[in-house]
């Protein structure tokens, strides 16, 4: 293939797009010219994830770098940040290069990888870590948060959602020091009213924007005066309630610029539900929005 040929493939990747059978003209090619990045990203675009790892890491630092500018130009969503991943894993010192590379990417593309995770666990940091803006946790995970390593390694993360059903409470989750996020849902968790109170009002993450509170249990027995359609999901024997929160607020005020929250699958009637926005906290509030919460007719 005549390298003008050639060129002209290269750049219909991230333009028109190739066919099948230009991708097979364009990989052979590639590979007889031993063009390292084009190689690794059509690795990528066939899903050959593994195998775009693996080319990666064994080219010299200057078609390292060139492959992390080809995979910057990708879709983010691409399995490209997995090769990054790799990349860096083995050339620590293009960290710096990758991070600029990937400003412009959406923070969801972002993750923590789960080596990542099992080493900050461990209290191992890592340059690299810094490249995460997303952790997702599940129950069984939610101990990185008290690892000595969690607050530097985690230090650029935005979006953070923990599943505390298997363990772990509010109190160590604003104490992780993770100043940077964003966003924050949390779910299945067994909280108290102050707590909640304490979250809402800003007393940690001081950059929050998002606030998601999902199915959340109380530490403090149910107060018994609400009738089925209020206890909400069934399956939480112990839900928290509205006016529970607005008892946890206290008539506070909040102490971080104007954020949206959204209270999910929590217990509520309407007596609960002018408690709460009764509350000065909720004036600082951009965006309030329930889901999975049936009010009876009073709340009209």
């Amino acid at each position: 293939m005549q390298d003008a040929a050639y060129l002209a493939l290269l750049a219909k990747i991230t333009t028109t797009g190739i066919d099948e059978a230009e991708f097979e003209q364009l990989f052979a090619a590639a590979v007889a010219r031993d063009d390292a990045p084009s190689i690794v990203v059509l690795h990528l675009i066939a899903g050959r994830v593994e195998e775009a790892v693996a080319h990666a890491a064994r080219v010299d630092a200057d078609a390292a770098r060139a492959i992390v500018r080809h995979i910057a130009a990708l879709d983010p969503h691409s399995p490209g940040w997995d090769t990054l991943v790799g990349i860096v894993e083995t050339r620590p010192e293009l960290v710096g290069e990758i991070e600029a590379a990937l400003a412009a990417w959406p923070v969801s593309a972002r993750c923590l990888p789960a080596a990542w995770l099992a080493e900050i666990r461990k209290g191992k940091h890592h340059p690299r870590h810094r490249l995460v803006q997303s952790v997702m946790l599940d129950g069984s995970e939610v101990d990185v948060l008290r690892s000595p390593a969690c607050a530097r390694s985690l230090a650029n993360v935005q979006h953070l959602a923990v599943n505390m059903a298997e363990g772990g409470g509010l109190a160590e989750l604003q104490g992780a020091g993770l100043d940077a996020v964003t966003s924050l849902s949390i779910t299945q968790s067994v909280v108290s009213p102050r707590a909640v109170g304490d979250l809402i009002v800003g007393a940690s993450f001081p950059r929050l924007q998002r606030l998601s509170l999902s199915g959340l249990s109380s530490d403090r027995p149910y107060s018994g005066r609400r009738e089925y359609p209020n206890l909400i999901p069934r399956d939480i024997d112990n839900p928290l309630e509205l006016d529970a929160i607005a008892k946890g607020l206290d008539g506070r005020s909040t102490q971080r610029p104007r954020f949206s929250l959204g209270l999910n699958a929590l217990g509520s009637d309407a007596e609960g539900l002018r408690a709460l926005v009764r509350q000065p906290a909720l004036a600082g509030i951009e965006q309030l929005a329930f889901a999975g919460i049936y009010l009876d007719e009073g709340a009209a």
